[in-house]
């Protein structure tokens, strides 16, 4: 297991989840061409998730249409990829940093030292349109986002299965990809302390979640 990355996945905001899922995400020696077409070569070395669930934990109904993701990882990029059933294609935003969640979107949270604060978000609608944002802490505790905060490096691409903003027909869906840098994942400089990148306050032996040299290196396998 030396490749393995394991991530978390569908953080429990909400109570009632029995416990926080885990993926193994497997390193890929051959880049990923970032077009939303998961039929490249190295994804099939990847599983695909369970199908999402609600949000708002055990007891409420199975979502009407799946959602499921794969993960990737080399020195360069987390890559993601994840297919959405959607039977009327749908999206209006068009300029970087809309507020992306009034349309259908994909969004992926990234937390790198798992404290729930100092954390990262991405989200893309079926255009390809793009948000990117920072938060120092959860909405819930007072957090703003600082949407002014760039992934620097950010790769993405969708491939929609049907038509976009034609519902006199019925589709498929559509599939993204992102390729998430490591090096990106710095905070702003007003979330760092004095003299470099942000550290985590409890880091395991060996660690640093951010960089000190002010850049994000990658994970080693094994990391969570």
């Amino acid at each position: 297991m030396g490749s393995i990355l394991f991530l978390s996945l569908f953080a429990p905001f909400f109570s009632g989840f029995p416990q926080l899922r885990v993926y193994e995400a497997v390193r890929t020696s051959t880049p990923i061409v970032v077009d939303g077409d998961l039929s490249d070569g190295p994804w099939s070395r990847a599983s695909w998730s369970g199908n999402f669930q609600d949000i708002r934990g055990m007891g409420w109904p199975e979502p009407a249409l799946r959602t499921r993701v794969k993960l990737l990882w080399d020195d360069a990029y987390l890559y993601v990829a994840a297919e959405l059933t959607e039977p009327h294609l749908w999206a209006t935003l068009t300029q970087r940093d809309a507020i992306i969640y009034r349309d259908d979107d994909f969004e992926v949270f990234l937390d790198p030292d798992g404290d729930g604060a100092d954390y990262f978000e991405v989200e893309i609608n079926a255009h390809g349109t793009v948000l990117d944002l920072f938060l120092s802490k959860p909405y819930r505790e007072g957090g703003r986002a600082d949407i002014s905060w760039n992934l620097t490096g950010l790769l993405s691409g969708v491939a929609l299965l049907g038509t976009l903003n034609d519902p006199s027909d019925e589709d498929r869906g559509w599939n993204l990809e992102l390729a998430i840098p490591w090096n990106g994942l710095v905070p702003p400089a007003a979330n760092r302390p004095r003299g470099g990148a942000a550290v985590d306050s409890s880091p395991r032996p060996g660690s640093d979640p951010y960089g000190l040299g002010g850049e994000r290196t990658r994970p080693d396998p094994g990391d969570e």
